[in-house]
């Protein structure tokens, strides 16, 4: 589950300020700016996880943190420009960190607390596997298929986590003390 959710932020960004430079001659000193300011936007929505998760559960957070992210790589992969390119990077981070938290403390809730070391560094082994695969495979649909391809790809494999987390956990049983 993880390794899916964790695709479209693994193909943004690690190809992100390469689409820029290779493919939108943006400068490298614009792609550096506009990389640490879609990091410092995500700040905010990262600190909003608290918020959203009360309202509306972690599971629904989880879910469309997950389709946002999805759909956020819409611009990046359709619109060749470096301001949908930037606006699809911002975006694809913030609902990121949003997703993270709230999956981890799903996922941790599931079992009981003497597993939840495990369990949490098992979802950063899936995390860090998704993060090598698209990384390497990424080069090569890149040259092969295109940056479209890759990020589509990216935006697909996400959009089917959030399928999957829904049909999986409808059911879902917290551990109890």
């Amino acid at each position: 589950m993880r390794t899916l959710q964790v695709s479209g932020l693994a193909a943004t960004s690690n190809f992100f300020n390469l689409y820029l430079d290779s493919e939108l001659a943006v400068p490298t000193a614009q792609i550096g700016m506009l990389m640490a300011l879609g990091r410092l936007v995500a700040v905010p929505a990262a600190l909003s996880t608290a918020a959203l998760t009360h309202r509306f559960g972690d599971r629904s957070v989880v879910i469309g943190a997950s389709l946002a992210t999805a759909i956020s790589m819409l611009p990046i992969a359709l619109i060749p420009h470096w301001g949908a390119a930037s606006l699809s990077f911002m975006a694809v981070i913030s609902v990121s960190w949003i997703r993270y938290a709230a999956s981890i403390v799903f996922f941790l809730n599931l079992v009981p607390p003497r597993s939840r070391a495990v369990v949490s560094g098992v979802t950063e082994m899936a995390a860090g596997i998704c993060f090598t695969a698209l990384t390497f495979g990424g080069g090569y649909i890149i040259v092969y298929l295109g940056y479209q391809t890759l990020f589509l790809l990216g935006a697909g494999l996400t959009a089917l986590s959030a399928l999957l987390f829904w049909l999986l956990f409808r059911k879902r049983v917290a551990y109890v003390e």
